[in-house]
């Protein structure tokens, strides 16, 4: 089947319906080095420049709609939520996802895949998901739409998108769920903490789920195989070693890949060595977050018993708006006269070290802590025997997720794989663009198990690059 992978990005997404025997002949999107990626990919792919926030050009229409059986793809979605989790349908962003439906309008596709964050239903009070489900069905499609969580289907990340898949109705001869199964058992509760293997070696039957027959989780640990704790200057890695556990078999292909590049990574700014140095595997670097997980400042820095108390106290109560200048307010400012001190120069002790920030209003004084005391959560170190948080953008500065045991942020490589981009996915542009690329990009392996479950729906033959069990 032939399709076209709208808002590409990199071509995660299309490079999992390739490997799953898809033909993708098509990738648009407006940014140059992900198009630049896109078709260094691709075999026998193009790649095309397009402002996606207008409608689709008539000429690419004519060509493309008597070729294409499906189109898939992710319209961008930092529209859909600002920094304070606001949701905004008049912002031009938002715009992507009706262009998504006016592309299915004019070219009609056998079926599309549609991939977009969570948030995406609840956005006004769910209005704006539903007319896009309820457009969607009157151009003659069956759609359904599920949030999966790629961990369950063997990614080693904590990632949950909203996939909408669509259909033919005249085509369709009966109506099963158009998901696949997951194939990995993940724990429940995926905020808490998870559980760890003892060993790389651990038994199936240790995690086995005897009632849905899934197979443990993939680890951080099993993405990083064969990657050296010390990034080598080329960033490029040979493997003497085939591979040693099933999801680098996809990596990999099943040992065909011996070589990889980009094992390159952001240095933690000195300034912030100590810190983060002191962050143990699993854990955060946060103050004002209360659990096992986080570690505050006051575990990492050798602070008097007050100095500690005071600090403690301050991030405790910043959301209790009793204890706030102006509870009507964000600055989350706690009052100087709520603060337990038997030693008043404290207060002024903290500001001067930048552990606390310090405001006045009407003769009032107030504090809160400071991003470098941990106000937001930084340093978050990932664990070996455990799936990663969420692969963003932002993540390889050095400054948010941290190598398990090296002192130093994640090399592109391993973001990759967290990713489960193939060893072999060439990456065009600096190390931001490529953060940004494989940050933003839907895990090949997840759109490699939905193409798989598509094609046996509709009893395509086609051999794929890869075997996953």
């Amino acid at each position: 089947m032939k399709i076209i992978d709208l808002f590409s990005g990199a071509g995660g997404l299309s490079k999992g319906f390739e490997m799953a025997g898809y033909q993708v002949i098509l990738g648009i999107d407006n940014y140059e080095y992900a198009l630049e990626t896109f078709y260094k990919n691709h075999r026998n792919s193009s790649s095309l420049k397009l402002d996606l926030h207008k409608p689709p050009p008539k000429k690419l229409i004519n060509e493309l709609k008597d070729e294409i059986d499906g189109v898939i793809g992710g319209p961008p979605c930092q529209g859909f939520s600002d920094a304070k989790g606001s949701r905004n349908t008049k912002d031009p962003r938002n715009n992507l996802v009706p262009q998504f439906i006016n592309w299915i309008n004019n070219i009609h596709p056998t079926f599309f895949v549609m991939e977009n964050v969570t948030g995406i239903k609840t956005i006004e009070k769910g209005q704006f998901f539903k007319k896009t489900i309820e457009k969607l069905r009157r151009l003659g499609y069956v759609v359904q739409y599920k949030v999966l969580h790629a961990a369950s289907y063997g990614v080693p990340q904590k990632r949950e998108r909203m996939f909408v898949i669509g259909i033919d109705q005249t085509i369709l001869e009966f109506v099963d769920t158009f998901f696949p199964k997951e194939t990995h058992y993940v724990p429940t509760d995926m905020r808490g903490q998870y559980p760890k293997a003892k060993t790389m070696q651990t038994s199936l039957e240790e995690f086995y789920d005897q009632n849905t027959q899934k197979k443990p989780y993939n680890t951080v640990a099993h993405a990083f195989e064969g990657l050296p704790l010390e990034t080598p200057e080329t960033g490029i890695v040979h493997f003497d070693n085939p591979p040693n556990n099933e999801l680098m078999g996809f990596i990999r292909d099943n040992g065909r890949i011996v070589k990889t590049d980009l094992h390159i990574a952001q240095k933690i700014p000195q300034k912030d060595l100590y810190i983060a140095s002191k962050i143990p595997e699993g854990k955060i670097f946060r103050s004002n977050r209360f659990g096992e997980r986080y570690v505050p400042i006051w575990k990492i820095v050798n602070f008097t018993k007050e100095e500690r108390e005071t600090l403690h106290f301050i991030a405790s109560h910043q959301t209790k708006k009793n204890f706030l200048m102006d509870p009507s307010k964000e600055e989350n400012f706690v009052k100087e006269e709520a603060i337990p001190l038997s030693d008043a120069s404290v207060l002024d002790k903290l500001v001067s070290e930048g552990w606390l920030k310090t405001m006045e209003k009407d003769g009032q004084k107030g504090y809160k802590i400071t991003t470098k005391a941990g106000l937001r959560p930084r340093f978050t170190r990932l664990d070996r025997n455990n799936i990663s948080h969420t692969i963003l953008t932002v993540d390889f500065n050095g400054r948010e997720k941290l190598h398990p045991v090296a002192n130093r942020g994640i090399s592109l490589r391993e973001g990759a794989r967290l990713q489960t981009f193939p060893d072999d996915f060439s990456f065009s542009g600096k190390f931001n663009d490529i953060a940004i690329q494989i940050g933003n990009a839907v895990p090949p392996l997840l759109a490699y198990k939905i193409a798989i479950h598509l094609k046996n729906m509709f009893k395509i033959k086609s051999v794929s690059m890869v075997e996953i069990k």
